[in-house]
C-alpha cells in the first residue's frame, strides 16, 4: 500500500474554525463529509461541543483521502478526523435505525486508524479518540468495556460510540 500523508494540506478542505457548537454532516452522493453552524442545511449526524472554544480543524476521510487496496478497490474508511491542540479524533458517521451498525462503523474507524498508525507516529498526539456516531441512536446504552479496553490496546485509540464529540 502507498505511503497516505492525512495530515498533508491537500487534503484540508476547511478552515480552522472555533465555534461552541458545530454539526458534522454526511450528504448523499460523492461529496465527503462536513462541518457546519446551520442547523437548515444537511442532517446533523454528530455534534461537536468545543465550548472553549479552541481551534479545530476537520478534514474528510471518505471520499477525500482515497486509499485503495492492492486489488485496487477503494478502501472503506470512516468520515473525517479532527485535529486539535495535540489531540486527533476519527469518526465514523452513521444514519441508520437497523442494527449491526455499530460493529460496521468500529470496523471503518479500525481499518482506517491502521492505515493512519503505519503513516504515521499515534504517539505524536496526546488524546486520541474514535468516535461511532449515529444520529439515530446518539447515546450507546449496552456495556461493552471489553470491546472499548481491545480496540484501545489494538489501535491506541480510546473508542467512543455517541454522537457528542467533546472537545477539551
Amino acid at each position: 500500500m502507498p505511503k497516505v500523508n492525512f495530515l498533508s494540506l491537500e487534503y484540508r478542505c476547511e478552515s480552522l474554525k472555533h465555534d461552541k457548537i458545530l454539526g458534522i454532516c454526511d450528504p448523499e452522493g460523492e461529496s465527503p463529509a462536513y462541518t457546519t453552524t446551520d442547523e437548515g442545511t444537511d442532517k446533523w449526524i454528530a455534534t461537536i461541543q468545543n465550548m472553549n472554544q479552541v481551534d479545530l480543524l476537520f478534514i474528510p476521510v471518505d471520499k477525500n483521502i482515497l486509499i485503495y487496496r492492492p486489488n485496487g478497490d477503494k478502501e472503506s474508511t470512516c468520515d473525517g478526523m479532527i485535529l486539535y491542540k495535540n489531540s486527533i479524533v476519527f469518526v465514523e458517521l452513521k444514519d441508520v435505525r437497523v442494527g449491526g451498525w455499530l460493529s460496521e462503523a468500529i470496523q471503518q474507524l479500525a481499518t482506517t486508524i491502521e492505515i493512519f498508525n503505519q503513516n504515521h507516529n499515534y504517539r505524536d498526539f496526546e488524546k486520541r479518540y474514535a468516535y461511532p456516531a449515529n444520529c439515530r441512536h446518539p447515546q450507546f446504552q449496552t456495556s461493552c468495556r471489553e470491546l472499548l479496553q481491545e480496540f484501545r490496546n489494538k489501535y491506541h485509540f480510546t473508542l467512543l460510540p455517541k454522537a457528542l464529540v467533546v472537545i477539551e
